[in-house]
């Protein structure tokens, strides 16, 4: 039976016995605070009260639920995206030492509705608009490169993850955001007019129809990732001499080039000054760390990657800020995004990139405009 809670009336004394197998007079009191606005999902603070210390039972946890706002995806993919996440903690979440919150429970149905129970991080939610310094860029390229390297090579049996998009799954995923980017590029130029430089919107129009080009030219599609791999999505702890980050919300997570995550991360997290001052050394980092774990990646095979990535975040900017709930702060956040990723497009020269590809040449594909 599927231990799931609904919504914050749920989060009750009866359901954490159930997710911690106790019984119901060993826990005294719950305190729930929401964390957040939660454009997809419902996340919660929660203080348990035990009326002893008993093992495995922690006093501070976070939730996240679905909740009552529904998005604008349609129900299969909401359910979908649910699912990927509950797959990812309960099949690798505890693969290795992973930079991941430690998850006590993870659950859902066939509804859309799903449920986690996880250890509180230490440390503040990254800010998006704000960005970070060179420092905490750092330790979330150092953070991609503990990641990637578990599964580089895809040794685990991806056929025994039925939650991840791989083959021809994973093929027709990218079809499907090709042409829901370029369906929904027309609300996001018409709601970013005024807000966005013309050669950002410019871009964003350059990239219609061109999302499964970037993707198969990949050269390391090798390893899981977290394809929404930002700052609002990392707990950032800057009490010890150098940060450390926890990556959370893993409902994106896919196979494919760990460059991808480090390029999103890079261009969308430090202004396009500190970017263009930091990126060779925070990209050379990435291959560096990954040697450290055994990873023999070819730094220009990377580098190839890490610059079709910058398409990445402009495309998640387009096609989130128009099918999640709208909010102030998220229409800032989308904005900020995509200039950032833009320039970055600009500066790393993706299209000159894709118009010399040799494999396009020889199968005539002139898709790239």
């Amino acid at each position: 039976m599927n231990v799931i809670a609904h919504s914050a009336s749920d989060l009750n004394r009866e359901f954490f016995t159930r997710v911690f197998a106790k019984e119901v007079d060993v826990l005294e009191g719950v305190e729930v605070e929401p964390i957040g606005t939660g454009q997809i999902a419902s996340t919660y603070r929660v203080r348990l009260e035990w009326t002893e210390r008993l093992p495995h039972c922690p006093i501070h946890v976070v939730v996240k639920v679905a909740g009552d706002e529904v998005d604008g995806r349609e129900p299969e993919r909401r359910i979908a995206t649910f699912r990927r996440e509950v797959g990812f903690y309960n099949q690798l979440g505890s693969k290795g030492s992973l930079p991941i919150p430690s998850c006590f429970h993870a659950d859902a149905d066939d509804q859309g509705d799903f449920t986690l129970v996880m250890s509180e991080s230490p440390g503040r939610s990254g800010d998006q608009i704000i960005g970070c310094t060179e420092r905490v860029a750092r330790a979330f390229v150092d953070a991609a490169a503990i990641i990637h390297s578990q599964t580089w090579g895809l040794e685990m049996n991806v056929r025994d993850l039925p939650w991840l998009a791989t083959g021809a799954k994973h093929e027709a995923e990218i079809a499907l955001r090709n042409e829901r980017y370029s369906k929904l590029l027309t609300g996001f130029i018409d709601r970013y007019r005024q807000r966005l430089d013309e050669s950002c919107l410019v871009v964003a129009e350059r990239l219609a129809g061109n999302l499964e080009v970037i993707d198969r030219q990949l050269r390391l599609r090798t390893c899981i990732v977290h394809n929404d791999y930002r700052l609002d999505n990392m707990i950032i702890d800057e009490t010890a001499v150098e940060p450390r980050v926890i990556v959370i919300d893993w409902q994106t997570v896919g196979v494919g080039s760990g460059a991808v995550d480090v390029a999103y991360a890079i261009g969308s997290g430090l202004t396009s000054e500190d970017r263009r001052r930091h990126e060779y050394a925070l990209v050379d980092r990435y291959v560096e760390r990954l040697h450290d774990t055994g990873i023999d990646a070819d730094p220009a095979d990377i580098w190839h990657d890490y610059r079709l990535g910058s398409a990445s975040g402009l495309v998640m900017a387009v096609i989130a800020s128009q099918v999640v709930r709208r909010t102030e702060r998220g229409d800032e956040m989308f904005a900020v995004m995509a200039e950032r990723h833009a320039l970055q497009i600009i500066d790393l020269g993706l299209f000159d990139l894709l118009e010399h590809n040799p494999q396009m040449e020889e199968n005539g594909d002139s898709r790239i405009r």
